[in-house]
């Protein structure tokens, strides 16, 4: 691929020779053919080392003889990346699919062997469907939607357009609800509703999404989920959140826009998340959180007044050490 076109592609200015590429590389792994990117300063040092025959820069200070100056190289990284990017276009229906007759299938699907379509179920124009994907009664896909093998969507689960589900994925499963009676024994109360995915969501490998009790748990445009997450029944999650992995959230949650959410995290049920939220790795929400607060710790807190927790327990754990001493 010539710099010429990259450089046009991400409104970069070309430095040096209009010369090919073979691949876009990391820094530390990238050959005398390939293109890498400098991200941030922090690998300032290891590009200046780097192998690559050219490098996507915010500076022109390195020994690179081919380069593309950009102003911010994290807001290009995706449309850079996407230019190496083999799409695999696959069409037809396998002989040894189970289509409902009732079920409407879009134009240019792609449907592998071993998959089951339920019955009123409607696939949009140019889905993709990898093998042993179980999909139940009166189910909406959304156009240009993937899903990856072995993932499950129960009856009535809804998914919007160009959204991708990986393997393992269960949409629409019981939400996790039982009432006490007075025998001491635990009721189950049916959950009749059902789960609706937006568009451009991503969910991670083994990823469970429940349906609701009597109101539907809903998942907004452009979220992205990591694998090994869990949202409980009855949840109402906005626009452009990111999930890390095992990440949990109990049910009846309601969060806003444009949160982010770290590794291991969570939230106990019926609590209300504002938009602009982080809620940093292994911190437990139990409480309704502000627009744009950062919370950390468990139970979770303002990351600053959590940080003095800390810093006090440290404290007061090395002088009592030193008394024991």
């Amino acid at each position: 691929m010539k710099l010429s076109f990259i450089a046009n592609a991400i409104n970069g200015k070309l430095i040096g020779d209009d010369t090919d590429v073979l691949q876009i590389r990391s820094i530390q792994t990238a050959t005398k053919d390939d293109l890498t990117i400098l991200l941030d300063k922090h690998y300032l040092t290891d590009a200046k080392q780097t192998k690559a025959k050219a490098i996507i820069s915010f500076t022109a200070d390195l020994n690179a003889k081919h380069m593309i100056l950009v102003e911010n190289p994290r807001k290009i990284f995706s449309k850079l990346v996407s230019l190496f990017e083999i799409k695999e276009t696959k069409k037809g229906i396998s002989k040894l699919s189970s289509i409902s007759k009732d079920a409407k299938i879009g134009k240019d699907v792609f449907i592998d062997d071993f998959v089951k379509i339920g019955s009123n179920t409607v696939i949009g124009n140019n889905v993709i469907i990898y093998s042993n994907v179980s999909i139940g009664d009166n189910v909406v896909i959304g156009e240009n939607t993937v899903i990856y093998p072995n993932v499950t969507l129960y009856d009535n689960s809804q998914v919007g357009c160009r959204s991708i589900l990986h393997s393992g994925v269960v949409l629409g499963a019981d939400g996790f609800g039982f009432e006490m009676n007075e025998k001491k024994e635990w009721d189950k109360v049916p959950q009749i509703s059902k789960v609706i995915i937006g568009n451009d969501v991503e969910i991670g490998a083994n990823s469970c999404i429940d349906r609701g009790a009597i109101q539907d748990t809903i998942i907004g445009d452009g979220t992205k989920i990591d694998n090994l997450c869990q949202i409980a029944h009855n949840c109402i999650i906005g626009k452009h959140n990111v999930f890390s992995s095992s990440t949990a959230i109990a049910g009846s949650t309601i969060i806003g826009n444009h949160n982010m959410w770290g590794g291991q995290s969570g939230a106990t049920g019926h609590c209300t998340v504002g938009n602009g939220v982080v809620v940093m790795a292994r911190a437990g929400v139990s409480k309704n959180t502000s627009d744009g607060e950062i919370v950390s710790g468990f139970p979770a807190r303002k990351h600053k007044e959590e940080f003095k927790k800390q810093a006090f327990l440290n404290n007061w754990l090395k002088k009592q050490i030193r008394k024991e001493d």
